[in-house]
């Protein structure tokens, strides 16, 4: 079974939800934030990668020490193991896929 979605649709219709997921199964987990300026998500540390992709608004990634900034269709993979911080400079939406989907995640 194909799922299929538009992006730009997706995130208009849900525009109101903090938070939703597409797709949540064993092996795969795609979820996107709405946030405001300033929000943050974090810190925390997955046991896994996490690709985030921002859709609109402007977003501050920390990885340990390394910072970088996401905007419209600006994309970051960030691997297994450093301490992330993401915060919303810009309200917007960023989608976030969990690779693998349930990998243990600490809070420091």
């Amino acid at each position: 079974m194909i799922d299929q979605y538009n992006i730009r649709s997706v995130v208009s219709k849900r525009a109101g939800q903090a938070s939703f997921h597409l797709v949540a199964d064993q092996y795969l987990r795609i979820e996107f934030r709405n946030m405001t300026s300033d929000q943050t998500i974090g810190p925390f540390a997955y046991e896994g990668d996490v690709i985030m992709t921002c859709y609109r608004g402007a977003f501050r990634i920390q990885a340990d020490a390394e910072t970088t900034t996401l905007v419209e269709l600006d994309q970051a993979v960030v691997p297994r193991g450093p301490t992330v911080s993401i915060t919303c400079d810009v309200a917007g939406s960023i989608q976030l896929i969990w690779v693998p989907p349930n990998a243990p995640t600490k809070q420091p």
